[in-house]
């Protein structure tokens, strides 16, 4: 008890404008301040929480469309790779006459 002794001797004496200071602030200036970190501490959370449901949203989606992407790819290279006319066309780009080359690469892009 020595301390609290101490510390209500200090208290006591200070003016009076110290003291409505000192209850002032442990009156309305501390609850308001937690009151604000309270409140910042779960709004953070919900933003997170929020941002985790939009990321995870997002890349969801961009999955999904790289999936596509991939099976239009696919589909492409398979209907390339069984249509006979560019499969000749690209034999006669890999042939050593370059005069064939350049129609050969034109109905390449054609199709």
């Amino acid at each position: 008890m020595g301390i609290w002794k101490k510390i209500l001797d200090h208290y006591n004496r200070w003016k009076l404008g110290h003291k409505l200071l000192c209850a002032f602030t442990l009156a309305s200036i501390i609850p308001l301040l937690l009151i604000q970190i309270f409140a910042f501490q779960v709004n953070r959370r919900q933003m997170t929480e929020k941002i985790d449901e939009l990321m995870v949203s997002n890349l969801t989606q961009i999955a999904e469309r790289v999936n596509l992407n991939m099976e239009v790819y696919t589909n492409l290279l398979y209907q390339i790779y069984k249509d006979d006319q560019v499969i000749d066309n690209v034999i006669t780009l890999t042939d050593d006459k370059e005069s064939h080359k350049a129609v050969a690469y034109n109905q390449i892009i054609k199709e």
